[in-house]
């Protein structure tokens, strides 16, 4: 393991340093997360503005203090950024490793920077409240840390965050004070197991930085256990919520749900395009329309079974991942064992496709294959067309074949 190891620190600064744009295996084990290397978003302050009732004069300083805030955070990830781009121009032309080697202390220096930065912000927002407000600052503080932890999740649906799926649901009436309640217990819930595994992935990082890679082994088993527990609770409370949730809304938040949890699986994809583009085509016939709803309903129905069986292989191999397969792939490693699911479910695509091709006319058919694209395409952009983001908490999963 040693070698492995060996091999893996050469480069480990380097893409600790890129961090702000992508996730790391080890950054799952206590990264950064948000895509421009902050930790605070402007959505986030509305969200923690309406928790605490703050007023509007309230509001407009808690914005602009969050501007001075998002400055220094760029200004810190653009110094990483300089001295990462300085010491791989010089690994480039001299082909020296040990120009990575400050890199790291240049990490920890910025990650201290913005934790500086963010827990000045979060104390400054707290010194303005009124007694009345200051009340609600501990569920602006379990906010603040669902936030921060989920997406460091190690596994798929331990990233789920049922506030935004049920905010997207836009709930009303009985159903929405039902959800209400079930999501406080939810949120105490929650909160209690994401600081028990965030501790734990603290503590893996330490063993890693100080390269004691034997109890980082036995460590992980540990830390992997405590992963299993947030998304437990994702899964006892979503099947709470189906018992709250209007019927008619029921597949949304399942579908929100699947999509957080599996975004390389459940991610659109051409055939999803192309049903949708069809679905619209102004002046199709009776015959026409009777054939799509057959290609649909056969393409929902294969679709749903081969996504079923991905998913379940990415779980299988999370549950029985070691620090060497989280090394060798992070995520994507989740994936190992699935290329001939995911060649099956590209089958399933390209057979709808070609299915609702051949019943339209030259003209349609035309369009149609302006607004899908082709084959070709969709490997170069890897589905950007169609989005790939795990609900908005910004972990990017990309499957190893083009959809």
């Amino acid at each position: 393991m040693s070698s492995v190891f060996t091999r893996f620190l050469i480069g480990i600064a380097a893409v600790l340093a890129l961090c702000a744009t992508s996730t790391t295996a080890f950054g799952q084990f206590g990264g950064w997360g948000g895509g421009d290397g902050s930790r605070l978003s402007r959505e986030q302050i509305e969200q923690y503005g309406t928790l605490l009732g703050l007023d509007e004069t309230q509001r407009e300083i808690a914005q602009m203090m969050l501007e001075e805030y998002l400055d220094g955070a760029q200004t810190v990830m653009d110094t990483v950024r300089e001295a990462a781009d300085k010491a791989r121009q010089e690994f480039e032309e001299t082909r020296d490793r040990s120009v990575w080697a400050g890199m790291r202390e240049v990490q920890e220096a910025a990650r201290e920077r913005v934790d500086t930065l963010e827990d000045q912000f979060m104390g400054d927002l707290r010194m303005m409240l009124s007694p009345e407000q200051d009340e609600a600052w501990p569920r602006v503080e379990r906010a603040h840390r669902r936030a921060k932890s989920l997406p460091r999740g190690l596994m798929s649906g331990e990233r789920v965050d049922l506030f935004e799926v049920v905010r997207g649901l836009e709930l009303e009436g009985e159903a929405s004070g039902a959800a209400k309640t079930l999501l406080n217990d939810y949120e105490l819930a929650l909160d209690r197991v994401l600081i028990t595994r965030d501790q734990m992935y603290e503590q893996g990082m330490a063993m890693f930085r100080e390269r004691d890679f034997e109890a980082l082994q036995s460590h992980f088993e540990d830390a992997r256990d405590a992963a299993i527990r947030v998304r437990d609770v994702h899964r006892t409370f979503a099947r709470r919520l189906e018992g709250v949730v209007p019927g008619e809304k029921l597949d949304a938040m399942r579908g929100a749900i699947q999509r957080a949890s599996f975004p390389s699986v459940y991610r659109e994809n051409r055939s999803d395009r192309a049903m949708a583009f069809v679905k619209d085509i102004e002046g199709l016939t009776d015959d026409q329309r009777s054939r799509f709803d057959a290609i649909m309903t056969e393409t929902n129905r294969r679709m749903a079974q081969v996504n079923r069986q991905i998913a379940d292989a990415i779980e299988s191999n999370e549950v029985n991942m070691g620090i060497r397969d989280l090394m060798r792939g992070g995520r994507r490693g989740n994936e190992a064992g699935t290329r001939e699911m995911f060649a099956e479910k590209r089958e399933v695509i390209d057979r709808a496709i070609d299915q609702l091709r051949t019943m339209l006319s030259e003209e349609q058919a035309a369009a149609f294959d302006e607004a899908v694209g082709s084959p070709e395409e969709a490997e170069r952009d890897g589905g950007r067309r169609g989005g790939n983001r795990d609900g908005g908490r910004g972990q990017r999963q990309r499957a190893p074949q083009r959809l």
